[in-house]
């Protein structure tokens, strides 16, 4: 190997926050001699245990974490098993979680116990035959897990045991990584969560062994900080983050594990800290966060609660008291949270968020809400942005709404990674992919994408005191002469009214408005009023105009002249089939071999058709229904 000793650092404009003089000249200056170092110093480890005296928080959450030790410790060991046939993901992830978990506690409070069974994780994964290079998330997480049981423990383990886990780390992360830098490995230095991932795993791993094997920790830490600034840029300007709130939870952790292990280990950390909009992106996930405490869920996401450990790193770094209060209302169980808690931040006297807020460069997403505080306030998104982005889905245009709890308009999220083609050519073939899957607008539908795949939607939000205003441009996406969605939302008294003004020119066009709601719904005789009921709440939604549209109940799955690959989520629980404009029946058959069973998931999906030469207006009203005492 070319002897690597100048670090030529080629992301100036973000180390260039550096004074000059703390311009580091090798990636390894700097360097703390003593463990632990990677993300977790003996200072950190003394602050903890003064913590645990008087502070109810960290109490609280070093119980918790005692609670998962003690399952853990009666957990066997890893096992080379992929069991999809393409990801060591589930292992290495296991992996992770025991080692911060037990090595945290027996950083504060040593235990043999924690040592033993820590021991039998990291010998059984240092015997792999290798951690799974193919797919290299694998291989990052599996690395973190070593280095922090390498780094934590240190002193712990024989001679002998630290040569093993070194020799892991070397023969199953750093080389291999290395290997694939050099060969120009599309994730080394991507776009998405996976550069944050695997670089994130390789750096922690460098800086663990770095005294021993200084030459080829050198160079990782010099390719993955080199790397980092490439993806950092989903940051920037506003801190929205293009892959959804979901992947910002995988790939924002990485990355503050990333930087935590740097400013631990040598000091600093390049200035990558100090990437524009990353400070402002925990804000960005809090907005995506609905009072029912579920997060949106696009870009592959889920609809589910989102803690997320990093929450505390922004709080620690940045001050941000906002951070640190999510962090505390959504506890996570990852033991690192305890070295990021700091109660003096929560001692500051914050402004609240913006009840409304607007991330139009890259995630190009508006959400607006009635209350911070209220589980029952109301909550609308609508998002607009670009197609054809990591883990993106042919969404432009889609709306959410949320009330008393119960996200009613909702989307469908990420069906099964492994259905064939997912991440390729057969992508949006899969419904929950395509437009017809979503809340928003699909014309003249067919086999192929229902909207273009480079198509660009721009958002707008005008916010008051009593309501606000969104819209989005969704000429591009439907291929009319213009289309344009506005959402006027009101604060007060929890209406949304969903406003489309389309002109189709010259032509006919063949109009589909979709809105999937995790309710039973049910017309009118008019068929120009729908109640949808969840738990004994009702939200009515109202078609204003055009005066000749009805409302339709239709399943939530292809239409005939869809693509329908097999394998596809069922979208949960019974269907109800549009039989004529004002009446329904009801199919009645078995739940779904897989997806959720429970029939209050269960996804109806309420629809216009419509023939449109020139140009209308659709226009519906969503609001709650008083059910009284």
């Amino acid at each position: 190997m070319k002897s690597r000793i100048v670090f030529a650092l080629t992301v100036l404009a973000v180390v260039g926050s550096l004074a000059r003089s703390q311009q580091p000249t090798h990636p390894l200056d700097g360097l703390r001699e003593a463990h632990p170092r990677v993300i977790a110093t003996s200072e950190d480890v003394k602050r903890i245990r003064t913590l645990l005296e008087h502070d109810p928080v960290a109490q609280e959450w070093h119980q918790r974490t005692r609670d998962l030790g003690e399952r853990l410790l009666e957990s066997p060991p890893a096992t080379y098993d992929i069991a999809d046939g393409v990801r060591l993901l589930a292992v290495s992830r296991r992996a992770v979680g025991l080692v911060q978990t037990l090595g945290l506690l027996h950083l504060v409070e040593p235990d043999d116990r924690y040592r033993d069974r820590i021991w039998k994780e990291v010998d059984a994964a240092a015997r792999f035959p290798d951690w799974n290079p193919r797919h290299f998330l694998d291989v990052g997480e599996m690395a973190l897990a070593l280095a922090l049981a390498y780094d934590w423990l240190h002193d712990d383990w024989t001679p002998a045991e630290r040569e093993q886990i070194r020799e892991a780390l070397l023969r199953h992360a750093l080389r291999p990584g290395l290997d694939a830098h050099e060969n120009g490995a599309w994730w080394a230095r991507g776009t998405n969560n996976w550069n944050q991932v695997c670089n994130g795993g390789l750096a922690c791993a460098a800086l663990a062994i770095a005294d021993e094997e200084p030459e080829i920790a050198g160079e990782i830490v010099r390719r993955t900080v080199d790397a980092l600034p490439r993806v950092m840029k989903l940051y920037e300007p506003d801190g929205g983050y293009t892959e959804g709130p979901g992947y910002w939870g995988y790939g924002t952790r990485y990355n503050t594990y990333m930087l935590a292990a740097l400013e631990s280990a040598l000091g600093h950390d390049f200035g990558l800290g100090a990437t524009p909009g990353f400070e402002d992106s925990s804000r960005f996930v809090q907005h995506c966060v609905g009072p029912s405490g579920t997060a949106l869920s696009f870009g592959d996401g889920t609809e589910t609660r989102m803690p997320n450990v990093a929450h505390l790193y922004f709080a620690r770094r940045f001050r941000d008291a906002s951070a640190l209060r999510y962090a505390i209302e959504h506890p996570a169980d990852e033991a690192i949270g305890l070295l990021w808690y700091e109660p003096a931040v929560r001692r500051s006297d914050p402004d609240p968020l913006p009840l409304d807020a607007h991330y139009p460069v890259n995630a190009g997403i508006v959400m607006m809400r009635s209350d911070w505080d209220d589980p029952d306030a109301s909550f609308v998104s609508l998002k607009g942005g670009r197609n054809g982005v990591s883990h993106g889905q042919l969404d432009l245009g889609t709306f959410t709404y949320e009330v008393s709890g119960h996200r009613w308009i909702t989307d469908l999220g990420r069906d099964d990674y492994n259905l064939p083609g997912y991440f390729g050519d057969r992508r949006y073939t899969y419904y929950r992919h395509r437009a017809e899957g979503h809340n928003t607008l699909v014309v003249d539908p067919g086999e192929g994408p229902d909207q273009p795949l480079d198509a660009r939607a721009p958002t707008t939000l005008r916010s008051s005191p009593g309501g606000a205003t969104a819209t989005v441009d969704l000429t591009q996406a439907t291929g009319l002469d213009h289309a344009e969605r506005t959402l006027v939302y009101d604060r007060g008294t929890h209406r949304l009214t969903v406003i489309d003004e389309l002109d189709a020119g010259q032509y006919t066009a063949d109009i589909r408005w979709f809105a999937h709601a995790r309710a039973s719904i049910a017309l009118d005789d008019t068929a120009r009023v729908a109640t949808l009921e969840h738990a004994g709440k009702r939200v009515r939604v109202v078609l204003e105009s055009p005066d000749a549209a009805r409302f339709q109940i239709v399943a939530p799955e292809p239409l005939p002249t869809s693509p329908n690959p097999p394998g596809q989520n069922p979208n949960n629980g019974s269907r109800l089939l549009n039989a004529a404009p004002g009446a329904s029946m009801t199919k009645k058959g078995v739940l779904p071999a897989y997806g959720n069973p429970d029939p209050s998931r269960a996804i109806r999906k309420l629809a216009i058709q419509m023939e449109l030469t020139g140009a209308t207006t659709i226009r519906c009203r969503v609001e709650p229904v008083e059910t009284g005492p």
